[in-house]
């Protein structure tokens, strides 16, 4: 299947997680247990809760790239603290 494209979005409102949503759409056919599938890229928000510099919150949009592309290198010390603490501690990024 070179060249498909498929796009998965999960609903945050109702806590739903990439591998629920896939489940929901592909039943039995799940693409992310076959061993010929790889996600090569994957775009996710965060969202910041409200403190005194953000006292609406902050929304950000980030991107991952394999092998090790991720575009926090140029954004605040705050944002930068999702790729050096919470990348690893959520299994979407391997130390070196």
């Amino acid at each position: 299947m070179k060249g498909v494209k498929v796009e998965v979005k999960a609903e945050r409102d109702i806590d739903e997680t990439v591998q629920s949503a896939v489940r929901k759409i592909f039943e039995e056919m799940n693409p992310l247990m076959r061993s010929e599938a790889f996600p090569r890229q994957a775009s996710m928000v965060v969202i910041f809760r409200p403190d005194r510099y953000y006292p609406k919150g902050k929304v950000i949009n980030l991107s991952l790239t394999v092998p090790n592309h991720c575009d926090l290198r140029s954004r605040s010390a705050k944002e930068r603290l999702i790729r050096d603490k919470y990348l690893a501690q959520w299994g979407l990024l391997e130390e070196a």
